[in-house]
């Protein structure tokens, strides 16, 4: 199969900014917050630009804790999963950092690390997942800098 060469990486523009060193290992942290509901208990409802949320934009925000049980887990595929792997796309030959709360997405990382795989390898980012915030390791992985989406 043929790789993928992007035009340009958020590494290289961070690279010709040259707003930090670039011997230094910087790393990702790429994780959407919704605004209407918590993904998990290790990450908190974002509550600061609540308008630009579709979540907060297009559901009630009285629903039976069915539908709110349903409404966390697609907020947590999404803001969790999705929207961090297509951001990690565009990454570049960086350390990406993506959550996996619950230890259990064995799947879910196998597939990340088979979507980056098409990318050529000089602009593949290497995959780091970790539980949540506070369990970012940047000494154990050689990260000098730590940016977030």
């Amino acid at each position: 199969m043929p790789h993928i060469k992007l035009d340009t990486t958020l590494k290289e523009l961070y690279d010709e900014n040259g707003s930090y060193d670039p011997q230094g290992q910087i790393a990702m942290v790429l994780c959407a917050a919704s605004s209407e509901i918590a993904p998990t208990s290790k990450f908190a409802r974002n509550s600061t630009y609540l308008y630009q949320d579709s979540t907060y934009n297009s559901t009630s925000l009285h629903v039976s804790s069915e539908e709110h049980e349903k409404l966390r887990r697609g907020v947590a595929i999404k803001y969790l999963s999705l929207v961090p792997q297509h951001d990690a796309f565009a990454a570049g030959n960086v350390s990406v950092i993506r959550f996996d709360p619950h230890g259990s997405a064995e799947h879910g990382k196998k597939e990340a690390n088979k979507t980056m795989s098409t990318l050529v390898e000089e602009q593949r980012p290497n995959m780091l997942f970790f539980a949540g915030p506070g369990q970012i390791s940047t000494m154990a992985n050689g990260i000098d800098l730590l940016i977030s989406k």
